[in-house]
């Protein structure tokens, strides 16, 4: 009788999830689609990472920075869904604390999901922390109109970068990124 080992790889994947929304901006009528609709997306990615080999941490980026190391359990996908019904608009930019948190983990981390409310150089700092950490990274922006900075000149160095307005993403119209 033989035993062989075979060791167990998993990727990690980190999903930031950002609830900016400017204060300038007033709350419309029944809430914020932008918000809806990055959330949404974020907890579509989380059930499709859950049900594969993937570990999950979720850096959401709200009034408050929650970090949540998920497994590959449906448990560990109900405690993502619980945190992302949690998280509300965050009205001062919080990529200065989410940026750091994030830095922490990159060693660790394979894969980098970003689902954010506009590109600016915040983010853009974050991004490129990331790729030179040598992570690969999916950047999804959800936003109405054009981005603070122009995204099509990031696709050199960030790869692709999807841009998705609130409305389709609420309407179910994103099948795949």
């Amino acid at each position: 009788v033989v035993k062989e080992f075979q060791e167990e790889y998993y990727c990690r994947v980190a999903l930031v999830v950002d609830t900016f929304i400017p204060r300038r901006r007033r709350p419309p009528p029944g809430g914020w689609p932008q918000l809806e609709a990055v959330v949404s997306l974020s907890a579509a990615v989380a059930d499709a990472m859950s049900r594969g080999e993937y570990l999950i941490d979720i850096f959401a980026a709200g009034p408050q920075l929650y970090v949540f190391r998920g497994g590959r359990h449906t448990a560990h996908f109900d405690s993502i869904l619980e945190i992302l019904a949690c998280v509300d608009a965050c009205r001062t930019d919080p990529f200065e604390t989410l940026a750091p948190a994030l830095a922490e983990e990159l060693p660790n981390l394979s894969t980098v999901i970003c689902v954010l409310t506009d590109w600016d150089q915040p983010r853009r700092e974050l991004v490129r922390s990331a790729v030179e950490a040598g992570a690969d990274v999916k950047l999804v922006v959800v936003r109405d109109g054009p981005t603070r900075l122009p995204v099509e000149a990031e696709t050199a160095w960030a790869g692709e970068v999807n841009v998705l307005a609130p409305r389709d993403v609420l309407r179910g119209a994103v099948e795949a990124l």
